[in-house]
């Protein structure tokens, strides 16, 4: 933040994480939680930064990353997620999949982390609120906001 280049962000979080829960008990969830994060440090840089955020929700921090470019991440990310076939590893039992929804913007100069993330939040819920499984970035809330 402090060199001027460009930073961008993004909320990860799993859909209908507390019903798959409910289903497949914690134990299965946990290492859901731990397939995203691998997914995740698999999905970045090593100047890029992902950090759990709460219960099922993830940040990753992309330095020197533009808006866009950020949103393909993000979008490669939900992707790679979503094909993932989960499985029981002491069974084999095939449990299916998950998805993510996925909230992205820009800092701007001056702001707070904590307003950055709010932003990210943002977008996260327009993705959940319209049919999760997306990657909404902040540019596109604004389009929205303009056409209602």
């Amino acid at each position: 933040m402090e060199s001027g280049k460009p930073l961008s962000a993004f909320v990860v979080d799993v859909d209908y994480f507390k019903k798959f829960n409910d289903t497949h008990g914690h134990i299965i969830g946990d290492q859901l939680l731990r397939l995203v994060a691998q997914v995740l440090r698999d999905s970045i840089r090593e100047c890029d930064l992902a950090t759990r955020y709460g219960g099922e929700a993830f940040v990753v921090v992309l330095p020197g990353t533009e808006l866009g470019a950020c949103k393909e991440v993000a979008e490669r990310l939900r992707g790679r997620i979503s094909n993932a076939k989960l499985t029981r590893r002491t069974t084999g039992q095939a449990i299916g999949s998950v998805t993510v929804s996925i909230g992205t913007a820009q800092f701007r100069a001056g702001e707070s982390a904590e307003t950055l993330i709010e932003r990210c939040d943002l977008g996260l819920y327009h993705a959940k609120e319209t049919g999760r499984s997306r990657v909404v970035a902040e540019f596109e809330l604004k389009v929205l906001s303009r056409l209602e």
